[in-house]
């Protein structure tokens, strides 16, 4: 394995829609029995250098990133091809890829449930980064445009069934931003440890948090009808059910379960 050079990475400002790759990806791993490395697309790379492959010393994190020339049709060729390929040494932090680290060793069913979802949702599947170090879960999107999600950030937990149900919320979020920006995030509102009793209870009852947290419920239905939704506050817990039966029956009427 090569011992890295100096290789600055630049993240794009703007979606890479991976929902078919992620799903081809996810299925190609399934099937011949091999890991699904971290895959990060849209990335700026000096032109001739197409994907870097990159592995922790310890190889519990294996990150391949893709330059952002390479055409949607091709990034599975691409992939494939940067799977088998020499790969990077860097630190067991994650090295320059500190932010991404995780080590959970296979994202083949992360990313055909993100597919899935994003299916379900009929939007864009932006880049989904599973990471150990994210000091929270979250959607990051374009703030010029407002409607344009750039990636989801979901920390790395156990059980998996945890992450598929943070992947709904958040990109039940995404599906906000595109679809009713203003309605849902207009005066949206984060909290945090110094926040009050009464700022913790309202940011569960913002329209986007009910609507994100009431997808994930029915999407979890699909995987385990009796897995359950953890909200540290009771209060919103009614109003959640209330959208989730909305949910269900407007993906009913369109065929979707």
């Amino acid at each position: 394995m090569k011992k890295t050079t100096q290789i600055k990475l630049v993240f794009g400002d703007t979606t890479v829609n991976l929902r078919q790759f992620y799903k081809k990806i996810g299925n190609y791993c399934i099937e011949e029995k091999i890991k699904c490395p971290n895959f990060l697309a849209g990335v700026s790379l000096p032109e001739d250098i197409p994907y870097v492959n990159f592995l922790t010393e310890d190889e519990k994190y294996n990150a391949i990133v893709l330059n952002k020339n390479i055409k949607r049709a091709d990034l599975f060729d691409y992939a494939v091809e940067a799977m088998s390929s020499e790969a990077y040494v860097i630190d067991n932090n994650g090295g320059i890829l500190e932010a991404f680290y995780n080590d959970f060793t296979d994202m083949a069913e992360i990313y055909r449930t993100a597919s899935t979802i994003c299916e379900w949702l009929r939007i864009p599947c932006p880049q989904i980064i599973v990471s150990k170090n994210a000091p929270l879960n979250g959607c990051a999107y374009n703030t010029e445009s407002g409607d344009e999600t750039i990636w989801i950030n979901i920390r790395q937990n156990d059980p998996i069934k945890e992450m598929y149900l943070t992947l709904a919320h958040e990109l039940r979020h995404a599906w906000q931003h595109k679809y009713n920006n203003e309605k849902y995030f207009k005066n949206y509102k984060m909290y945090d440890e110094n926040s009050s009793y009464d700022e913790k209870v309202a940011y569960y009852f913002q329209p986007a948090e009910i609507d994100a947290f009431a997808f994930s419920v029915c999407f979890m239905g699909t995987i385990d009808d009796n897995y359950p939704l953890v909200i540290p506050f009771n209060e919103p817990v009614i109003q959640i059910n209330k959208r989730a039966d909305e949910i269900l029956n407007e993906l009913e009427i369109l065929g979707i379960i």
